[in-house]
């Protein structure tokens, strides 16, 4: 801030010469939601060469303990994905860091409404089969011949 007192210029140094872009600070902490971290967390661990987060996925070797930890991390990653990005050393500096989230956050969402549509199809794809099956009389109704008679062949000598 700049001021003028008579011949004097007053200049107040207590705000920095370059300032945080608005983008950097907005996306710096973990205070919202990352749809990188949800939908690509191991492009993010990757692209943030943070490996020690990679032998979290041994844990998908185990049966049963894989459904609930994909979720658990899942959730984990989409929480605290800002804030392992911004902690990261792979980038040059917060600028280069907020353009690799907020790509990889797009991106993330795009995929996560293309995963959504996909599903609905999918939904109604398999249940329009199988409501056709059980309720319009079709095999799964009828008895192991579908009720038909066995066709009976004379033969003429």
């Amino acid at each position: 801030m700049m001021g003028i007192e008579g011949n004097n210029i007053i200049m107040d140094t207590t705000q920095p010469a370059n300032p945080v872009p608005a983008a950097v600070s907005a996306q710096s902490g973990s205070s919202s939601w990352s749809w990188a971290g949800f939908m690509f967390d191991p492009i993010v661990i990757v692209g943030t060469r943070n490996y020690k987060m990679l032998f979290w996925y041994l844990l998908m070797l185990i049966p049963f303990v894989n459904i609930i930890f994909l979720i658990v991390f899942k959730v984990y990653m989409g929480m605290h994905a800002r804030m392992v990005v911004s902690e990261s050393k792979a980038f040059a500096n917060k600028d280069e860091a907020a353009g690799f989230q907020k790509a990889l956050d797009h991106a993330g969402l795009i995929f996560f409404y293309v995963a959504i549509a996909f599903f609905v199809v999918w939904v109604l794809l398999f249940g329009t089969v199988i409501f056709s099956t059980i309720f319009s009389g079709g095999m799964m109704m009828r008895g192991g011949d579908y009720g038909r008679q066995p066709i009976q062949y004379q033969v003429n000598q």
